[in-house]
């Protein structure tokens, strides 16, 4: 009888465990879908006077597509930003923002994260490493611009935050100087929770993937944060759980709020105001020393 017991309970558990392989497989596969969808981008840097090249990475049948934004005068020190967005937001998006950064003498590049062929699907065709793979192809392009001493950033915005941070590891970059978080939320799986997308109860079953509470933990460059306190997409009490993680473990971060601004304030026209702390986090990084208070 005790064997039997025995047996079933091993049944049981071995059961459960593939039970719960299958949903991590799962769930990771779904947010993959969901964060690296491809918008269609209408208008180029081009169209408002800016200096850029295409460049295409990964393989010849997943080929992304990158615009890389440079200023009139490509100099070999030129500081790099590498931008990650968010959900629904296009390569065309970005194309103020990213002059902003040439008229500074700063080097960028924004990345569809997935081949063309996607815009016309409701949900992205990428895994994480392919994305990985072709970040580091991307960063290698700028880095044959800027030459091999390049000071490299990186900048997430929104879901692009997660993205960056949940690759940070795999990156391949020891030039990069700083990183960048825009509005960013706590957890994806939180953030479904708190905007009824997903209940506490189904979500204490599902695993945490795109946790930037959890992955901030691996940025061992500064760190600057900036975020609004009207943001309604992403709320503000996210970035103050970050924050006040890295500063318990003692990284170098900043945070920088405002107030009345939308969530994507930043790739607007003329947005001064929110770039200002970007440019002096980017100028300034040699002489960033320690955490500063809100």
């Amino acid at each position: 009888m005790k064997v039997r017991v025995t047996r079933f309970i091993l049944l049981i558990i071995a059961v459960f465990s593939i039970a719960l392989l299958v949903v991590h497989v799962y769930t990771r596969k779904l947010m993959d879908n969901v964060v690296f969808m491809v918008s269609p981008s209408s208008a180029r840097p081009s169209s408002i006077g800016s200096k850029y090249k295409e460049v295409r990475v990964g393989q010849q049948d997943r080929n992304f597509r990158a615009w890389i934004t440079l200023p009139a005068v490509v100099k070999k020190n030129n500081p790099a930003v590498i931008i990650f967005r968010g959900i629904g937001e296009s390569l065309s998006d970005w194309i103020w923002f990213q002059k902003m950064l040439a008229d500074s003498g700063i080097v960028s590049a924004s990345f569809d994260y997935g081949p063309p062929a996607d815009t016309l699907k409701a949900k992205g065709s990428s895994r994480l490493k392919e994305v990985t793979d072709n970040v580091q192809d991307i960063i290698d392009s700028v880095r044959l611009l800027c030459g091999p001493s390049l000071n490299l950033f990186l900048l997430g915005h929104s879901v692009g935050n997660a993205i960056m941070l949940e690759m940070y590891p795999r990156i391949n970059a020891p030039f990069v100087k700083g990183v960048i978080l825009c509005n960013a939320f706590a957890s994806i799986k939180a953030w479904s929770v708190y905007h009824h997308q997903l209940s506490p109860a189904a979500a204490f079953f599902l695993p945490d993937y795109y946790d930037n509470t959890r992955n901030i933990k691996a940025v061992v460059q500064p760190i600057l944060m900036l975020h609004s306190k009207t943001d309604s997409v992403n709320y503000f009490t996210d970035a103050l759980r970050i924050y006040m993680l890295a500063r318990e473990r003692q990284q170098l971060v900043r945070l920088i709020p405002f107030e009345g601004y939308g969530h994507n304030y930043i790739y607007g026209k003329d947005h001064v105001d929110y770039w200002a702390p970007i440019l002096q986090f980017i100028e300034t990084f040699p002489s960033y020393s320690g955490p500063h208070p809100i």
